[in-house]
């Protein structure tokens, strides 16, 4: 049985991720200003691919050839759609 949930399943939070995990950025759910700034900095838009390089002791992950650290709070507002690993041999 396999613990990563399936693609059809909807989005999840950025900080749901295990390392190593590719997703793309499906929504930015915050309200608060000062958030969605934060996001904007780090570079985190829709449509954006991320991948998960550690949990601990800081969610850092990849954005665009670029590691950043993202704080725990921020990740919870950034919804993702885990990318489907390629089939080897097509």
């Amino acid at each position: 049985m396999s613990s990563a949930k399936p693609h059809a399943a909807g989005p999840i939070r950025l900080d749901e991720l295990r390392p190593g995990e590719t997703a793309t950025v499906v929504r930015l759910e915050t309200a608060l200003d000062g958030t969605r700034s934060q996001l904007a900095d780090l570079g985190l838009f829709p449509g954006l691919d991320v991948r998960v390089i550690q949990r601990r002791p800081a969610l850092l992950i990849e954005v665009d050839c670029t590691q950043v650290a993202v704080e725990a709070r921020v990740a919870s507002h950034v919804l993702v759609d885990r990318c489907r690993p390629l089939s080897k041999g097509g």
